[in-house]
């Protein structure tokens, strides 16, 4: 006390332009009351200090009773604090992501990034429901359905959705989500948003060329399948390999169809040869076959029956007395030959 009894208080000032201010405050408002301020210590050492005083006539004379504490540590802590969040703003600004703040479901911030990606200031955006992101109601409200609990259970939303920019530009996000307290989201949720309409263009790309690529193989593998081998003008052999089921007998009938329009067949042969079982479908299959390329004005015949097949056709009573078939390949080529008038000569 007596180191401070010969002191005016208006000298601890460390800034002289604070003495001013606050005699200005106590002109104005005949007191003063939490002014902060930066002073020295008797050591010399700095401080913050908050004053509150109040004129006052003592023995005749002007005075003052003055309160003044110290709080510097909560200015260093509120200086600290500055610096956090003053980083964290930068950080959040540099991130190569959208970032928003909502509370229920309406914007409270957003970083640098985000406004790049959906057009829209702050000022704009503040105080908004997030609908305006989306291209439908219905996908703003399935997105609700699908994150909201999961953030109630503290877990991490993440998903990719259709959005739109402030001209209605639609882009694909992917978006993932985090409640600041999942006990209590009305306190808000952190979000944040990356432009991944490059990478859905280059999946529907990839998607579109394997499209491609098995449509490319289904068709080789139905043209070997059904394949049509035109010996001379005016006869075609067709050799069928392998099991015939409903699928591969319709590409079958379809594929002599068209050969025979073609190259204006006027003997088809079907050879079995490699067919290991006829059985009642089979045979059917073969059949409308056969009654189809007779319609396009065709002689059929049928090659290539081997002893376990016709014992088969036999055994299950089809009846093909109205089918020609010839014991092999060769032996149909020589009948064909010979219905067109061509003769095979020895030599």
């Amino acid at each position: 006390m007596e180191q401070l009894s010969n002191i005016k208080i208006f000298s601890v000032y460390k800034n002289p332009a604070d003495r001013v201010r606050m005699l200005e405050i106590v002109k104005r408002d005949g007191f003063v009351m939490g002014f902060e301020a930066e002073a020295n210590r008797a050591d010399g050492k700095p401080c913050w200090v908050s004053i509150s005083s109040h004129p006052m006539v003592f023995n005749g004379e002007s005075a003052s009773i003055s309160v003044v504490i110290d709080i510097t540590n909560r200015m260093q802590m509120q200086e600290q604090l500055n610096y956090l969040v003053t980083e964290q703003a930068i950080i959040l600004d540099n991130l190569a992501a959208g970032a928003v703040f909502l509370k229920d479901r309406k914007f409270v911030w957003q970083n640098q990034k985000h406004q790049e990606l959906f057009g829209y200031s702050i000022d704009e955006l503040k105080g908004m429901s997030t609908e305006v992101m989306y291209v439908s109601h219905e996908d703003y409200e399935k997105l609700g359905q699908e994150a909201y609990p999961l953030l109630r259970q503290g877990q991490t939303y993440k998903g990719e959705w259709l959005h739109k920019r402030k001209d209605g530009e639609p882009f694909w996000c992917q978006i993932t989500g985090k409640a600041i307290d999942p006990q209590d989201l009305a306190k808000g949720s952190i979000w944040l948003l990356e432009n991944v309409t490059p990478k859905k263009e280059a999946e529907a790309e990839r998607e579109r060329l394997q499209q491609q690529v098995s449509e490319t193989q289904q068709r080789l593998i139905q043209e070997l399948s059904t394949p049509i081998i035109p010996v001379m003008e005016g006869i075609i052999v067709m050799p069928l390999i392998g099991s015939l089921d409903s699928m591969r007998a319709q590409d079958t009938m379809r594929t002599l169809l068209k050969r025979i329009s073609q190259y204006r067949a006027k003997v088809v042969i079907l050879d079995i040869t490699g067919v290991p079982i006829v059985d009642t479908g089979v045979a059917a299959h073969l059949d409308k076959t056969i009654q189809a390329a007779r319609l396009k004005g065709a002689r059929v015949i049928v090659t290539g029956i081997s002893d376990s097949v016709a014992e088969s056709i036999v055994d299950l009573g089809i009846d093909w007395h109205g089918v020609e078939t010839l014991r092999d390949l060769q032996t149909g080529l020589v009948v064909a030959l010979k219905s067109l008038g061509i003769k095979l000569v020895e030599k």
